[in-house]
């Protein structure tokens, strides 16, 4: 499970993303199950779950990271400000896959094309890394791309299992 922490000064200033105002997001804090406010990060840690002395200790060494704008954990470049203004929040980040409309070029037998159109031998493609507009076009709803991934995934077995049994 993922969190995304911030403090009063970080809901206040940040830009909104959404479609709602800050004042009907700020209104989610407490009433939503993903949308936890508390008074201290002793308390926020107690609603995500997670250790308080891990989360402050993780707080500090993001504040200093911030303070010396040199992030040796991750590598970030953007760090704005400092998380230390109670109230603090955390938003619980949901993982999700984003598919492409662009995807590897693949022949009819779904062997992977260079770009002058040639077959790389024993290189196949199959599923969500074809994309989803050689599928669907422009019209694109979530859970579209789930039975030509099964389908190909299928075909291609099959096919691979042909060969190496030493069919055409």
């Amino acid at each position: 499970t993922l969190y995304v922490i911030f403090d009063e000064p970080m809901r206040q200033n940040a830009p909104v993303i959404t479609v709602e105002t800050r004042g009907e997001m700020a209104a989610r804090f407490g009433k939503h199950a993903h949308f936890l406010r508390a008074d201290s990060l002793a308390d926020l840690a107690a609603q995500i779950g997670a250790d308080p002395e891990t989360l402050e200790r993780s707080t500090a060494q993001f504040n200093q990271a911030v303070e010396s704008r040199h992030d040796p954990a991750f590598g970030r470049e953007h760090m704005i400000r400092p998380i230390g203004t109670p109230p603090f929040y955390a938003i619980k980040a949901v993982g999700f896959t984003v598919v492409s409309p662009a995807g590897i070029d693949v022949d009819a037998d779904l062997r992977v094309l260079r770009e002058d159109g040639s077959a790389i031998p024993n290189l196949y493609a199959a599923g969500e890394a074809l994309g989803f507009s050689r599928l669907s076009g422009n019209a694109f709803v979530g859970g579209m791309s789930l039975t030509p991934a099964i389908t190909f995934g299928r075909l291609l077995g099959r096919d691979i299992l042909r060969w190496e049994n030493g069919g055409g």
